[in-house]
């Protein structure tokens, strides 16, 4: 009978030890009592296309949110939680209850767990929103000291209103009965000094209709041939790519700073992203050292 029962206390012990295994290998962490598993921040990783490390940290933040919400005494009105499940019946299905249950049943998911996630996502809206500032609390002394510190974020480039003509690099003209490269003829028609007007007759392809570019589109050498010429004047003839192309300057405007009133409204988001931001992390920080958060390598 002793026998038996150590036995069956072997078993139990080796059951138990395998179990414990089993589990500790699928938990990735711990935040307090809470348990992060692998599969989670797999899962995590894999929808919001991030690394294992990222994943990780922000299901920990999720979880600091939630005891957070939950040491507060939180609660989402069961209005407010209707209306979101409402919500997305109306928009993913056309308002067809039905069409959802099947969607949930494939899925392996009930209704009530779609509303649990649910009030899980206001929940964590909730506590990410309560410590953002509003944009009337930014000063004007702040958003004009960002303005001249940032200020080529608000430089417009030149642009350049250009009509372009010109041939392939590899195209031949036949001149009496002979044929030869165009590049070449261009390279004598200009060694003679023949005007650019009457070379353009002789050799030019194709006529681009006049086009507003800005600096970035046009090729540096094109840019920098542009800002030697005045209006009216065409550049020689440059080599871009696989063609040779001559480009007449009919308008520019020179690089400008937008003013401060144009994009004060910019400023102000800008500003506010950046302060939201930081009192976000400064709340997770604050919750972090409060917390027991263990991971499990």
């Amino acid at each position: 009978m002793k026998r038996r029962i150590l036995v069956w206390a072997a078993y139990l012990s080796l059951n138990t030890l395998y179990s414990t295994e089993h589990k500790s290998a699928t938990i990735a962490g711990y935040v307090n009592e809470e348990i992060i598993t692998k599969n989670d921040v797999y899962q995590l990783s894999k929808e919001a296309d991030l690394n294992h490390e990222q994943a990780l940290n922000r299901l920990i933040e999720q979880q600091l949110l939630l005891q957070d919400f939950n040491d507060k005494k939180g609660r989402i009105p069961t209005a407010q939680l209707d209306v979101q499940m409402d919500s997305i019946v109306q928009e993913s299905f056309n308002g067809n209850r039905n069409a959802l249950a099947q969607v949930l049943k494939l899925k392996g998911q009930t209704f009530f767990g779609l509303k649990e996630e649910v009030k899980t996502s206001i929940i964590l809206n909730v506590m990410r929103q309560q410590k953002s500032q509003s944009i009337g609390n930014i000063s004007p002394k702040r958003i004009k000291e960002y303005y001249e510190q940032h200020i080529d974020e608000f430089k417009l480039p030149a642009r350049y209103y250009i009509e372009q003509s010109g041939f392939k690099a590899s195209s031949k003209i036949v001149i009496e009965t002979i044929e030869k490269d165009k590049v070449d003829v261009l390279k004598k028609l200009l060694s003679e000094n023949v005007p650019l007007e009457e070379i353009k007759k002789q050799l030019d392809e194709f006529t681009i209709e006049p086009i507003w570019y800005n600096t970035s589109e046009l090729d540096p050498t094109l840019v920098k041939s542009l800002d030697n010429i005045k209006p009216r004047q065409s550049t020689e003839y440059l080599k871009l790519n696989e063609v040779w192309i001559t480009s007449k300057l009919l308008n520019k405007q020179d690089t400008q700073i937008r003013p401060l009133s144009e994009v004060q409204s910019e400023i102000e988001e800008k500003i506010l992203v950046e302060i939201n931001q930081k009192n976000y992390q400064d709340y997770i920080d604050t919750l972090k050292k409060k917390s027991v958060i263990r991971l499990i390598p």
